[in-house]
């Protein structure tokens, strides 16, 4: 058995934990296991020109912070269909969600998993803004 084609998907690639993991992880891994692309919802951020420089494309759907984009779920369900991963690991809610509904659009979501990347444990949803909270809710159905 081969190794898994992942895709991941992140909200952004600016400073933060979640993206510097992804980064890390990413660049870690010997080249052939490395996975076949990374898509961020907005932009290259701080973290994409590193990725793109270990052989790992990323692609930026430039979607604005806080504005959900009906388009760019249509072209993260295209990155999916064109690259067929076996593995969709999605990292942070926004990402998390929009995943699940490019899968869904993509026409694979039979013989493409998803993989949430949850790590936040024991969460005050009143300490995040209404917006976080909404995706955080849809996650959860």
């Amino acid at each position: 058995m081969s190794d898994p084609r992942v895709l991941h998907v992140i909200t952004g690639l600016n400073t933060g934990g979640a993206e510097h993991m992804l980064a890390q992880l990413v660049t870690a891994l010997p080249r052939a296991v490395r996975p076949v692309g990374v898509v961020s919802l907005m932009d290259h951020g701080h973290y994409g020109a590193a990725i793109e420089a270990a052989g790992v494309p990323v692609f930026p759907l430039g979607m604005k912070p806080g504005k959900v984009s009906i388009p760019r779920l249509f072209d993260l369900a295209r990155v999916i269909r064109r690259l067929a991963p076996d593995i969709v690991q999605s990292w942070m809610y926004h990402a998390d969600l929009a995943a699940l509904a490019a899968l869904r659009l993509s026409g694979r979501r039979d013989r493409t998993r998803l993989a949430w990347g949850v790590r936040c444990s024991d969460m005050d949803l009143r300490q995040y803004r209404r917006g976080l909270r909404r995706v955080i809710g849809l996650c959860t159905r």
